[in-house]
């Protein structure tokens, strides 16, 4: 792995004089301060139904290695400016997983998904993790993207060093865009002041080019596009002071040149500083004597990504600034794919194999979809482009993906172009002093944080420099205690916790009953903060793009044998105890039962366990001790006067979350824990149809278990990370191939957290065909250990070579 170490140069000079030292010490005191850290999103696919599910892995990297700084990754789906949906997913050594669940009346049009992590939040909004994706919604009237007309355009113009400067030759680059947003390619004509043709232009790719122009005091520029000689777009205003910076790709690495002209001091340039996020990666002196300087910057040695050289007066005043990309090829990983078996009949096995090279360590995700549901071949971004491009640069960059899977020097000239036209800069020089000075405003917790005050309760008296227990009650009724320390204040801070869902916490004296009755004053979920974040801009469609694409997907959907989108059930509003039953109740339980008791509804703190409670609430059902075992036992409508000899064999059949138990086991539950009762007269499933009766007792889970309060003291609920899900396939080398229901699905295989190691460096890709698909399209995406990065993507199908 190479090192992002200074690089020397053998130009002019090979010392850095103390004037330089000024500018980078600042930076890198603002970088160890607040490090960049990049995030990339790898779902499972870019377009989808309402009602389905975006399935995600977060890779975050930090200075070029995978990051250990975030604890949390934060996902939302947003509509323009509305946020619909939040999630927070844990983030352990540089990686996070989960998934969104789309909401199904979603209209159809193009959504954005935004993942940021705290520490990115330090940083501007614009360099947070974007993704568009797709919905498509058969229910055309609630169609909620608007096209935009194709035939006006868009002309930005920007001066290479960001100034046009008086009597200099300056190159000027361009972008051509529709009012959508996306590229236009196109050509004209630039004239001065007095309608003298001066410049010609053209599109090199997606819209962007550049021309040269030498400027003349006094004369203001505009230029002309060909078949719009209506329309005219001024160019940015010259200023007499300043210089011009032109940087060329050559084949050893960067190759500059900077003129200047008039004699003030503070408009010469004195030296020069590269840096790649953050890090000072080389600078170097210039004579202040010459009017022109040139020289090559040797680049092999740096790792690939987006490098800023700016030229700096003498005063440490930035003059003109240039972004240009590296690309040593570095980061990526020889990965290779194996279709050992491609099946594409239906319901079939495919296995496949995924190759590393010996030495590779790192995590992977992989997704298998249907190729017949995308549009395009290759998607507009991945992860190569997501960390080099993307995480670097503002603004829209059309299909960055392309300048990663094609290589040549066309290639590498409109990459450039990307970076004359694009957003300058992370940062502002003159801005570092402030920056460094200026505390953070957002600092990870280390996954989840509770902090807050503690009081005795009824009174102003804190609860000062004593111990107290914290119990966690989880969703899925796990439970852990630990025991917290208040300051003289009565303070206390409780990191490093984690738990998904909802979980309700309870604070008590660690005398219990003997000691106080104390009052927590906690802050808010951790979690769970507002962030002041912009609105997104969705780019518009374009009206031939978007019949395009509707036309592809109602022909895609004449496939399927059921409707996926635009049907609205309405369904009858269930009772309290018709919830329940759906919710706890299987199998042969679910038949008709003579009683059903709803315990949620009711106060159970007065009953000592659950056979008290049904003592004195449950007609017709006797509890009587048996002195023989000392176990207490249940009866269905028994004689009162018999004895317990003569009932004996007549106790009921007892079942605890429909496994038959013992009443020793319900004695040692709390009746508290109890959700929901089931009496039944009789019962199949039992031994003998259950002839002496059937009781069910069905224990608290989910949210319902979070009522759940024993402790004295106080108690809060508090949201803990996203549950993650699991994604399901169909193991149809066991399951029956044809059960009658249909097989549609569009994602076949996902898993977003396969560990590589040097011991087994051969991944297994498993899995079964749908009913429909011909051609399989699988990506592969991940990150080793060093920071470097894995990206496969194919479209896969029987009989042909793969691309």
């Amino acid at each position: 792995m190479k090192c992002l170490l200074p690089v020397v140069l053998l130009l002019l000079f090979t010392t850095k004089s103390l004037s330089a030292q000024e500018p980078v010490t600042q930076l890198k005191t603002w970088r160890e301060y607040n490090p960049i850290e990049k995030l990339y999103l790898h779902t499972d696919r870019e377009t989808y139904f309402p009602g389905q599910q975006v399935w995600l892995k977060g890779y975050l990297l930090m200075d070029f290695l995978p990051s250990v700084k975030s604890s949390g990754m934060y996902v939302e789906l947003l509509d323009g400016q509305q946020v619909i949906d939040r999630q927070v997913f844990p983030a352990i050594g540089g990686l996070s997983r989960g998934q969104i669940d789309l909401p199904d009346t979603l209209a159809e049009g193009l959504y954005t998904i935004r993942a940021y992590t705290l520490q990115m939040l330090n940083h501007e909004p614009a360099y947070l993790h974007k993704k568009l994706i797709r919905i498509i919604n058969s229910n055309k009237s609630e169609k909620k993207t608007k096209t935009l007309p194709g035939n006006a355009i868009n002309l930005h113009f920007f001066p290479e060093g960001g100034n046009l400067i008086t009597g200099l030759n300056n190159t000027v680059a361009f972008k051509i865009t529709d009012q959508a947003g996306m590229p236009v390619n196109g050509k004209g004509r630039v004239f001065d002041s007095q309608g003298k043709e001066v410049a010609r232009f053209t599109s090199y790719h997606d819209g962007m080019g550049y021309f040269d122009l030498p400027v003349v005091d006094g004369i203001d520029y505009y230029a002309v596009p060909d078949g719009l000689d209506n329309q005219k777009y001024p160019l940015p205003q010259q200023t007499k002071k300043g210089v011009v910076l032109r940087v060329f790709n050559v084949a050893n690495g960067k190759q500059f040149e900077i003129q200047q002209t008039g004699t003030d001091p503070a408009f010469k340039a004195a030296y020069i500083v590269g840096q790649m996020q953050h890090h000072v990666v080389f600078t170097k002196n210039l004579q202040k004597e010459k009017e022109e300087h040139t020289g090559t910057l040797q680049t092999a040695n740096l790792l690939s990504g987006v490098m800023q050289i700016t030229v700096f007066n003498d005063q440490h005043q930035p003059l003109a600034e240039r972004l240009t990309f590296v690309d040593n090829k570095e980061y990526r990983v020889p990965a290779a794919l194996l279709t050992e078996t491609v099946n594409n009949s239906n319901r079939q096995k495919n296995n496949w194999i995924i190759n590393f090279p010996a030495s590779f360590t790192g995590n992977i995700s992989v997704a298998v979809t249907d190729a017949g549901f995308d549009t395009a071949t290759y998607r507009d971004n991945n992860i190569l482009s997501g960390f080099l491009l993307n995480a670097d640069i503002r603004g829209y960059v059309h299909c960055p993906s392309w300048y990663f899977t094609n290589e040549g020097e066309a290639v590498d000239n409109a990459l450039d172009l990307v970076m004359m036209t694009n957003g300058w800069r992370r940062f502002r020089w003159e801005e570092l002093p402030v920056k460094t000075a200026t505390p953070l405003r957002y600092k990870d917790p280390g996954f989840i944080q509770v902090k807050g005050q503690v009081n005795i309760n009824n009174t102003k008296k804190v609860f000062s420099d004593k111990n107290f227990l914290l119990k966690v009650i989880t969703a899925d009724t796990s439970a852990h205690t630990q025991l917290v320390k208040t300051n003289t204040r009565g303070e206390f801070v409780i990191d490093s916790m984690f738990f998904f869902g909802k979980a309700k916490l309870l604070f008590t004296d660690i005398k219990g009953r003997r000691g106080n009755d104390i009052k927590v004053q906690a802050s808010g979920d951790s979690l769970m903060q507002v962030f002041q974040l912009p609105a997104e801009k969705t780019p518009g469609l374009r009206s031939a793009d978007d019949a395009l694409f509707t036309s592809f997907f109602n022909a895609y959907q004449q496939q399927l044998s059921k409707t996926l989108a635009g049907v609205t059930v309405k369904a009858k509003k269930k009772t309290t105890v018709e919830e329940l039953e759906s919710r706890y109740v299987s199998g042969l339980f679910a038949g008709d039962a003579v009683r059903k008791m709803n315990l949620l509804e009711e106060t159970m703190y007065g009953y000592n366990n659950i056979f008290d409670y049904i003592q004195f609430r449950v007609p017709g059902v006797g509890v009587v001790m048996n002195e023989e075992t000392n176990e207490q036992q249940l009866y269905y409508r028994h004689n009162q006067n018999s004895t317990i000899s003569s009932m004996g064999s007549e106790a009921m059949t007892l079942y605890l979350d429909e496994i038959e138990t013992s009443s020793s086991v319900l004695a040692g539950i709390p009746a508290s824990k109890i959700a929901y009762i089931k009496v039944f007269s009789s019962f199949v499933g039992a031994s003998g149809a259950g002839g002496n009766g059937v009781m069910a007792f069905y224990t608290r889970k989910g949210d319902d278990a979070l009522a759940d309060v024993s402790l004295l003291g106080d108690e809060f609920l508090y949201t803990g990370y996203t549950v993650i899900k699991d994604f399901y396939a169909p193991d149809y080398a066991t399951a029956k191939k044809d059960d009658g229901s249909p097989d549609e699905r569009i994602t076949l295989y996902w898993n977003a957290g396969i560990p590589v190691d040097k011991k087994e460096n051969k991944v297994p890709v498993t899995f079964f065909n749908n009913d429909k698909t011909k051609r399989f399209k699988v990506v592969v995406e991940g990150v080793s250990d060093e920071g470097r990065l894995v990206f496969i993507e194919k479209i896969i199908e029987p009989n042909k070579k793969a691309f």
